[in-house]
């Protein structure tokens, strides 16, 4: 029985009979005698992947003549890599100590085999793969190599099993990944301009040729401060003993050093700063200085670990914060009210009297004052109660009520000699409310009511009194003599005649006047 067999174009075929493979058969067609239908014809595609890794180590031990007439045979050692192109373009990379077989296609396959004893890939090959990358087209293996791309104004740090091999300068590099844990950290030289702090001593000590090609070096003493300058701006204050590397990167960088012994900063500087923060424009470590600007009508307490130096005057201040606690506490030398209010105090006689003071004060000696004082308005807002309190507590409610001036009197005096051994004038002061109980008001209240009743009664019985002497001794004169009496009579008829609107008269005015009242010396 005859066995027809026919291969496509891209296709081979390997003919087996009982498990033994007997012939390789490429394109075309095929007669074979199989009476007992034992041939076995396995078929692959020419374009394929590589052969299956049992049946490749099964045809290079039995039929090496095969491998070598029908198969692209590939071996790396454990140094090597593998760059397979298909149809000249790169399809895989194939890591080292590797071995496959593919079926030839007529030449539309090869694989190049790289050194890996040479970290760095050739740029050829990195552009070539950069190319696939920005492109997206998928090549198998790219895992296997590290492609950096440093752009302008950055560094790339380089760095193989976690040592610095070599600093990058911009442009497109390519490393080989195997058996070396291998990483490019690319830093900004613009937004992060200082070395890190471990890098720049290790550049310090195994690469100073380095150090000189790609940073600025700054070493600051321990009593100089560095004003670091970019393109003649301020942007940091180094504090002393500052030893570290900046990154060169285009910026003309320069560094003014200055001695930290001065406490006072120089008002150039200090103006410069002000300018800076007027813009909204941050100054690395400017933390370093404080700035104080103390307004008209105050004065500055310079005080130096917690001990006051001296007083400033008004204006614009700075002092190096390095090595001390500088503190500059603003003081105002007008007249300042200080109120003490809501103060309950019992008096002599047990009544309880809410009590608010006002006192105008100024600092007489500011230095005085902070010199003994921590706090000088608390103090003599205590000492102001405490005078308050032991003058009220030793008078009774009468005493005070009949004389308020007392209080202000005695709590002046006494308030006045505490102030003046601490550097403080209290100009004047007064109490401004008296405050009693709800009952004890309306007890007052009564009181007083009841004294203004009885003076009305004393002036309302004076009063009647006069009066009734008064007439009495009119009607002596009158009883003495008729004329006096007459003209009272008339006086009196007048005031009735205003009263009435029409009078009518009978017998002549003359009768009407004699006949109206008798006088009694003419009865007798």
């Amino acid at each position: 029985m005859m066995k027809k067999i026919k291969i496509l174009q891209g296709q081979i075929g390997l003919l087996a009979k009982e498990g033994e493979y007997l012939q390789v058969l490429t394109a075309g067609e095929y007669r074979f005698s199989d009476w007992f239908n034992k041939l076995q014809l396995t078929t692959f595609n020419l374009t394929g992947g590589a052969i299956e890794a049992k049946l490749a180590e099964h045809l290079r031990q039995y039929h090496a003549d095969w491998v070598e007439q029908y198969c692209d045979d590939i071996q790396l050692a454990e140094d090597e890599m593998g760059l397979l192109y298909e149809y000249d373009l790169l399809n895989e990379i194939i890591p080292s100590a590797t071995r496959r077989l593919y079926w030839k296609n007529s030449g539309l396959r090869r694989c190049e085999i790289c050194k890996t004893t040479e970290q760095e890939i050739s740029p050829e090959l990195v552009s070539l793969l950069h190319a696939a990358k920005t492109h997206k087209r998928t090549v198998k293996g790219l895992d296997n190599i590290l492609i950096a791309q440093i752009s302008v104004w950055q560094i790339g740090i380089l760095k193989i099993d976690g040592t610095v091999q070599e600093l990058l300068q911009p442009g497109l590099y390519g490393y080989w990944r195997v058996g070396y844990d291998i990483s490019v950290e690319i830093v900004d030289t613009r937004s992060q301009a200082k070395v890190e702090d471990n890098l720049a001593e290790y550049l310090r000590q195994q690469h100073s040729d380095w150090v000189d090609e790609f940073c600025d070096g700054i070493d600051i003493a321990d009593d100089e401060m560095g004003l670091l300058y970019e393109h003649a701006v301020l942007v940091e204050i180094l504090p002393p003993a500052t030893r570290s590397l900046h990154w060169k990167n285009g910026n003309p960088r320069r560094i003014e050093v200055l001695k930290s012994s001065e406490l006072e900063a120089d008002a150039e500087l200090v103006s410069l700063l002000m300018s800076a923060m007027a813009r909204k424009r941050s100054v690395k470590g400017s933390d370093c200085v404080l700035i104080t600007q103390i307004p008209a009508w105050h004065v500055g307490i310079l005080k130096v670990d917690g001990i006051a130096q001296e007083l400033l005057q008004p204006g614009l201040k700075g002092y190096w914060r390095v090595g001390h606690d500088v503190l500059v506490e603003i003081v105002d030398t007008r007249l300042q009210v200080l109120e003490i209010s809501g103060q309950e105090i019992l008096t002599r006689d047990k009544v309880n009297l809410r009590i608010n003071l006002s006192a105008n004060w100024r600092y007489q000696d500011v230095l005085m004052a902070y010199e003994q004082l921590s706090d000088p308005v608390s103090y003599l807002y205590r000492e102001l109660q405490f005078a308050l309190r032991e003058i009220v507590g030793t008078r009774s409610l009468d005493e005070l009520l009949e004389n308020k001036q007392v209080i202000d009197d005695l709590v002046g005096e006494k308030i006045q000699q505490i102030a003046q051994r601490f550097g403080l004038e209290v100009a004047s002061l007064g109490v401004k409310d008296i405050i009693l109980p709800g009952d004890m008001k309306t007890i007052l209240s009564q009181v007083v009511e009841a004294e203004k009743s009885a003076q009305a009664n004393v002036i309302r019985r004076r009063e009647e009194t006069a009066a009734t002497r008064s007439l009495l001794n009119t009607a002596k004169v009158m009883e003495n003599n008729p004329i006096a009496l007459r003209l009272k009579e008339l006086e009196t008829l007048e005031s009735i005649a205003e009263r009435i609107n029409q009078i009518s008269v009978y017998g002549g005015l003359d009768q009407v006047l004699n006949g109206l009242v008798q006088i009694k010396g003419e009865q007798k």
